[in-house]
Formats: C-alpha cells, sequence, structure tokens
C-alpha cells in the first residue's frame, strides 16, 4: 500500500512544498546584524540580554559565557584603575573610591556590548593572541590581558595592544586599529555609589 503525501502549492512561505501539514512562522530568534556600540540593552528597561541571544553572540565570539564574564570583569577594572576620581579633590585613582559593582547596570551592558563587536570585527587578531604564547600570563589570563588592553588602547593609554612584545606584529597593529576605531570612552560619576560611561 502506497502512503500520499499531500502537497502545499508551491509558494507557500510556511512548510514548503512537500510539507503534510501548514508549519506556523518559526519563533527562533537570531541576533540583529550591523550593531553598533552600545546596542545590546534596552536602556529605558535596563535589561539583559536574554540566554538565546547570549549563546549567539558568545558563539560570534568565540568565548564561552565564563570566559566573557572573566573579559567583561576585567575591562571594568582596567576602567577604574586606569582613570582619575574627578569628584576627589585628592585626584585618587576610581578604584580607591570604587569598584565595578559601582557600574550602572547600563554602564556594565555597554562594556559587553563594546567587547562583543571589538572580539567579533577583530576575530582573527583575536584568536592568535589567544593563540600566542606568553600572552596573558597573569592571573587574568588571556580574557583579562585582551580586555585591559582592549580598554588602555581605545582610550589612548601609555600601553595596550601596540606594546605587547609577545604577539607579532601584525596581530598588535591589527588590534590596536580595532581598539582604537571602537573610540574613546569616559567614565562619570553619577553618585556616591554609581559609575557609568558616557
Amino acid at each position: 500500500m502506497t502512503t500520499t503525501i499531500n502537497r502545499v502549492s508551491a509558494g507557500i512561505p510556511t512548510g514548503g512544498q512537500f510539507a503534510e501539514h501548514n508549519r506556523g512562522e518559526s519563533t527562533v530568534a537570531l541576533a540583529p546584524q550591523g550593531l553598533q556600540f552600545g546596542e545590546y540593552v534596552d536602556v529605558e528597561r535596563h535589561d539583559y540580554l536574554d540566554s538565546t541571544f547570549t549563546e549567539s553572540v558568545n558563539a560570534a565570539s568565540g568565548f564561552t559565557d565564563d570566559d566573557f564574564k572573566t573579559l567583561s570583569d576585567n575591562y571594568l577594572v582596567a576602567a577604574i584603575w586606569s582613570t582619575t576620581d574627578d569628584s576627589d579633590d585628592e585626584g585618587r585613582e576610581l578604584d580607591e573610591n570604587f569598584d565595578i559593582s559601582n557600574f550602572t547596570p547600563e554602564s556594565r551592558e555597554r562594556a559587553r556590548a563594546d567587547l562583543h563587536k571589538f572580539l567579533v570585527e577583530n576575530r582573527e587578531h583575536v584568536d592568535k593572541a589567544r593563540a600566542t604564547k606568553g600572552y596573558g600570563v597573569d592571573e587574568s589570563g588571556v580574557e583579562g590581558r585582551l580586555a585591559h588592553d582592549f580598554w588602555l588602547t581605545r582610550n589612548g593609554h601609555g600601553s595596550g595592544f601596540w606594546d605587547s612584545m609577545e604577539l607579532d606584529r601584525e596581530t598588535r597593529d591589527g588590534l590596536t586599529a580595532g581598539s582604537r576605531a571602537a573610540g574613546e570612552l569616559t567614565i562619570t560619576v553619577v553618585s556616591a555609589t554609581e559609575l557609568e560611561f558616557v
């Protein structure tokens, strides 16, 4: 006995022409294309990325969730230890009065978004840096070093990718150009307990 499969008329977008039954539209959330720095968060609602989106962006950058947490935490650490507290009359470094928990939710998400964009757009050079023996051998590892160097280089500090002599010239130059393309970012003291990027 032969079973006949119902054929859906050609041109129907759901189900395909050989599907037995019509199907509804997909509910899969795809990562948006062509994002700009800081576009990963709805700042009105202070939402963080949902897990589906987080998995897709981490896959694009080649980092796990744990790696990405290390990256973003170290990026914020570099930001506060390299910035002077303008609200402090003594001109101390921000890390004497604040820690990374003082960043607003929007600023923490901005850091994650900027890091992700940098890592994806410079993936070839990032992968070379990750594979370079001697790069990131301190306690923060390669992820910590990448994050620190990205912050320092994008903001024109006296250290960063350009002077990471463990890396070959092409990798240093590529990561330096990628960091500078991100543009400078400053930190503002919002209150005695809050910091934000501007």
